[in-house]
């Protein structure tokens, strides 16, 4: 009789744990659900008065780099509390990057929708807001610039992220790219 027991108590077990492995197979991610540029353009266009959004309420100029919300939670305002929170609600931000672009006098925005990966090879996509416009080039072997979101930005990014860090902006419309990089 115990050792039927013990035999029901293994077997249940083995199955608890069985179910757990797949729980956390099923939270990793294996290419079906990580998201890309195209899905940033994607977002943008259905929800691109929650983007617009964020240029209004962070109209700059920005003198020097700020990330709402703040890195060090005691430095978060009640005001970006609501506002980061608010726009949570509507649109899959994890955060915000406000900054000068270079030495321009001009502003960027980096919208950092998802990020995902493993060990030192890590994805980011975002929407970028500038000022300063983003000329078209697909020569360069490490970043690329397109003038529309299309699967050819998609087929660029893969075709090199094998060889190293890649990036790649396209233009979304006057002042607004959705961005991948993979280093």
């Amino acid at each position: 009789m115990e050792l039927t027991m013990a035999k029901a108590f293994r077997k249940k077990l083995m199955l608890a744990l069985s179910g757990c492995f797949c729980l956390v197979l099923s939270a990793c991610s294996f290419g079906d659900n990580e998201k890309t540029i195209l899905d940033a353009a994607a977002l943008f266009e259905q929800k691109s008065e929650s983007f617009e959004l964020i240029r209004d309420t962070y109209s700059g100029p920005f003198l020097a780099f700020k990330r709402v919300p703040d890195r060090d939670p005691s430095a978060v305002t009640k005001e970006e509390e609501a506002f980061i929170r608010n726009l949570r609600r509507q649109v899959p931000v994890e955060y915000i990057d406000l900054f000068p672009f270079g030495r321009t006098g001009k502003d960027e925005i980096d919208v950092i929708l998802w990020r995902y990966g493993m060990d030192d090879r890590w994805t980011v996509v975002s929407l970028i807001y500038t000022e300063a416009s983003l000329p078209a080039t697909e020569e360069d072997a490490v970043v690329g610039s397109f003038d529309n979101c299309d699967i050819r930005t998609l087929e660029w990014i893969e075709e090199r992220k094998p060889k190293g860090p890649v990036a790649a902006f396209c233009r979304l419309n006057a002042n607004w790219y959705a961005f991948q990089s993979v280093s």
